[in-house]
């Protein structure tokens, strides 16, 4: 196992209806008939004009009103009566009938299935009958000379190696910059990763699943302040330079290609958007600003755009949503607009592609934020 799955192990820490019984529902009804019924011994006249199935009509009205309690019909003397009804309405042991769910059969009585209907199928009437799962993007068709040429991506990790140069200077350093140096180690990951399958061809590759691998390392490492948390950040970022400047790297077993969703964070990604836009909608905020540094704009923007590539690939929560997809296209599309804005100095068009990134960032937490606690 490589020193990356084993990170990974530790990194997956962070980031109907109900029925009542027929036969509990009938002792109910059998309930509330002897709550209902009369007190005396004379029963209600209006009672008496409408038989029971398990009652005898009495011969003569003298029979009728003589009826007591302790009387039994001579026609039918295995039945007791209390009041107007039979005793044998009753069940014996009504407890153990309640806890029988035995289904009934197709000849029984209905009427408590009436009272308490079956509810249908869950959502079966809005259930569409059609298939439209939208395509996850997959990495082989992500155009990434388009989004991000290598070398702009090769620019992008020495701008991050030289803030991490600047965070691990010493302890006191380290500690005041521990999640700028975290952030930083994620961003060499999503870099090293995209490198790993990008089509352009370049001696760096050969060295871009150390680059990932390393800056995964960095960035799990740097958690917690102290000489020690120091120690284990300042390791994989030393074997990072070693590396980056083409040396070999010793005691590192790294795969070739490993998949995005495995070691690049939506939350992380996330920070990075945000903390850019708001970057670049305070200091590019006028059309000679932009011109000044155009070129750092562009590669700015460039990055913004992989990162939500990356965002939109199969592995990550909610990539399987269709309204997902749109938003992250929505988003690149807004980034790359700016990218030609910037190329143009347009500098009114540079203003409308980033506002289109911020308010389709807006609207992607509205509608997918609550579904993942990953940003």
């Amino acid at each position: 196992m490589s020193q990356l799955q084993v990170l990974q192990s530790h990194a997956t820490m962070q980031n109907k209806s109900i029925r009542i019984p027929l036969a509990f529902a009938a002792i109910m009804v059998a309930s509330s008939t002897l709550t209902g019924c009369p007190q005396t011994s004379t029963p209600d006249s209006a009672t008496t004009n409408v038989p029971s199935e398990n009652t005898p009509a009495p011969s003569t009205p003298a029979a009728q009103s003589n009826t007591n309690v302790s009387e039994v019909d001579p026609n039918r003397k295995e039945t007791q009566w209390i009041g107007t009804i039979p005793y044998d309405v009753f069940y014996d042991q009504p407890l153990t009938i309640a806890a029988d769910s035995t289904s009934l059969s197709a000849n029984s009585p209905d009427t408590t299935t009436q009272e308490i209907p079956e509810m249908p199928p869950e959502n079966t009437s809005e259930t569409p009958s059609t298939d439209t799962s939208p395509s996850v993007t997959s990495t082989e068709a992500v155009n990434w000379t388009e989004i991000l040429p290598l070398p702009i991506l090769i620019d992008e990790t020495k701008r991050i190696r030289n803030r991490l140069s600047e965070n691990l200077q010493t302890v006191g350093t380290y500690n005041k910059s521990i999640n700028d140096i975290s952030l930083d180690g994620a961003m060499m990951t999503a870099l090293g990763a995209i490198a790993t399958v990008h089509p352009e061809d370049d001696d760096w590759k050969n060295r871009a699943k150390f680059v990932r691998d390393l800056g995964y390392e960095i960035y799990m490492a740097a958690d917690g302040t102290g000489r020690t948390a120091f120690t284990a950040t300042e390791e994989p970022y030393l074997k990072l330079i070693t590396a980056l400047d083409g040396g070999t790297v010793n005691d590192v077993e790294a795969d070739e290609v490993v998949d995005f969703a495995d070691i690049v964070y939506v939350s992380d990604i996330m920070k990075r958007i945000d903390e850019s836009i708001n970057d670049l909608k305070a200091n590019i905020n006028t059309e000679s600003r932009l011109k000044e540094d155009s070129e750092k704009t562009e590669q700015e923007l460039r990055v913004l755009a992989a990162l939500a590539t990356i965002m939109s690939s199969d592995g990550y929560d909610s990539a399987d949503s269709e309204l997902y997809q749109k938003l992250t296209g929505k988003f690149i599309d807004g980034a790359l607009s700016s990218v030609k804005a910037v190329k143009t100095e347009n500098y009114e068009g540079f203003r409308e592609g980033l506002n289109q990134m911020q308010s389709t960032c807006a609207e992607c937490h509205q509608q997918f934020r609550s579904n993942s606690s990953s940003f």
